[in-house]
Formats: structure tokens, C-alpha cells, sequence
């Protein structure tokens, strides 16, 4: 079992969607530098929504513009299962509620876009990226 400070230094935060009232319809996240971690778990956050749905879609490539960006396959997302974006999706319902979507995939960038279904002005939407490793077992010398 890990440690304080272990647990606090397997952890590293970042941005991905800066708190915005939506102004398009798409929110186009920061990329995500993989390099040293194992799995990417963006925390998404709503505010008030007026209107329409938002829907979370993950894509990763390797290349550091996201130039080569594909939507990520549901067998590299958690939860496990199908359809998890859909499943985070954002609805009118949805005022002041938390979404989870974990990557798990191999490629280097990853990044987090918000579709809404309209193009309603005034839905509030923010995301981070918590990126983390997973346990290993202690190295055993031949």
C-alpha cells in the first residue's frame, strides 16, 4: 500500500478545460503529455446548463499537436464496458454535477473536447486532467 507522500507524488494535475461558459459548440481541451504516466482520468465539472447536452469525447495520437488525433476506442477507456462517453454525457438535468472518464491507452498526447449538442450560449463547463501510475511490484534480482 502506498504512503502519503508515495500517493501524493504518484499524482501530477493539469488543465484541460479552463471554466467557460460556452460560446460554440465544441470545447477543444489542452493535450495531455502522457510521458511517465499510465492513465489520464479527466474530471469534469458543469455549472449552470440552460440548454442542450454535452458530450465528452477522449482522442490520443502521438504526435504533440494532436495532428494524427483519433477518438479513443471504449476497450482503452474506463469505466470498462461500451459507450462511456455517452455515458458522461451532460444534460439540461445535469446543473453542478461531476463527470469521471479514465484513458488507458499506449499513445503519447491525449486530449478532452466537450460537444454540445446545440450551440446554446451560457452552459458552464470546466475539466482537469489527473494523471497517475499504477502500483508496480518491487523489482525481484535474478
Amino acid at each position: 500500500m502506498l504512503g502519503v507522500s508515495e500517493l501524493f507524488s504518484a499524482f501530477l494535475v493539469e488543465r484541460s478545460i479552463s471554466p467557460v461558459r460556452v460560446r460554440t459548440a465544441t470545447i477543444v481541451g489542452e493535450i495531455n503529455d502522457m510521458l511517465g504516466f499510465d492513465v489520464a482520468t479527466y474530471l469534469m465539472a458543469s455549472g449552470t446548463i440552460l440548454a442542450g447536452a454535452a458530450t465528452p469525447l477522449i482522442e490520443h495520437g502521438n504526435d504533440p499537436s494532436l495532428t494524427d488525433a483519433v477518438a479513443v476506442e471504449d476497450p482503452e477507456l474506463l469505466p470498462s464496458g461500451v459507450n462511456q462517453e455517452a455515458l458522461a454525457t451532460f444534460y439540461t438535468s445535469s446543473d453542478d454535477q461531476v463527470r469521471k472518464l479514465s484513458y488507458i491507452g499506449s499513445r503519447r498526447f491525449v486530449r478532452l473536447t466537450l460537444f454540445e449538442s446545440t450551440s446554446w450560449s451560457g452552459n458552464d463547463y470546466s475539466a482537469i486532467c489527473l494523471k497517475h501510475r499504477l502500483p508496480r511490484p518491487p523489482a525481484v534480482q535474478p
